[in-house]
């Protein structure tokens, strides 16, 4: 029987392992660019740990093309929001503040009845548009018939004052709206002031 010896310095190279020397590359588009290594001192992960680096930028696309999202000296993302009903933008006024009822497009109509009116029409929209009240007042001399704002159409009281309690009232909080093509109408005794602000939409 032939016993064969190996070498300790080979044995020691075999139970070691081979050692080698290997990197991680990236390519730009260019060239091959070796990637490097990081210490990972944040958001809770040991320094002892390496992880690899890496540089990435979120992009938003807007329909043609993709571009760089970008942030501000306070590290703040950077947007642009518009809030918008298909036809017009919403605003905000000086205090940054967002307008909910925007005073760009409003109008405002005022009548002095003489005589009592009984469901007449007080405002008619524009053809294909909808009245949205926003405003109302109204001030009158008698005491024995109600005042009543309303579309009809729609069965929608937009402002009724019960004039045996008071003669005179303002609502600054209406947000109503009727149909496409629906006018307003008013129901009031005689020496009734009205005055409506609206928007068409």
């Amino acid at each position: 029987m032939v016993i064969h010896t190996i070498p300790k310095k080979i044995l020691d190279k075999l139970i070691g392992g081979v050692t080698t020397n290997s990197r991680i590359k990236g390519y730009d588009g260019i060239s091959w660019i070796s990637i490097a290594g990081d210490n990972l001192d944040q958001d809770g992960i040991a320094t002892s740990k390496h992880g690899l680096f890496t540089a990435s930028f979120l992009h938003g696309y807007d329909g043609i093309s993709w571009s760089r999202l970008r942030i501000n000296a306070a590290k703040e993302l950077l947007t642009k929001t518009k809030i918008t009903d298909g036809t017009e933008n919403a605003s905000v006024n000086t205090s940054n503040e967002l307008n909910v009822n925007a005073t760009d497009n409003l109008e405002t109509k005022s009548i002095d009845y003489a005589g009592a009116q009984n469901q007449a029409t007080i405002i008619t929209p524009t053809a294909g548009k909808a009245l949205q009240i926003h405003d109302i007042f109204v001030s009158t001399n008698v005491t024995n018939v109600d005042i009543v704002l309303e579309f009809t159409t729609s069965t929608i009281i937009v402002f009724k004052l019960y004039t045996s309690q008071q003669q005179s009232a303002e609502d600054t909080v209406i947000h109503i709206e009727g149909a496409v093509d629906e006018v307003l109408k008013i129901t009031c005794g005689a020496g009734t002031f009205v005055s409506v602000t609206y928007h068409e939409v």
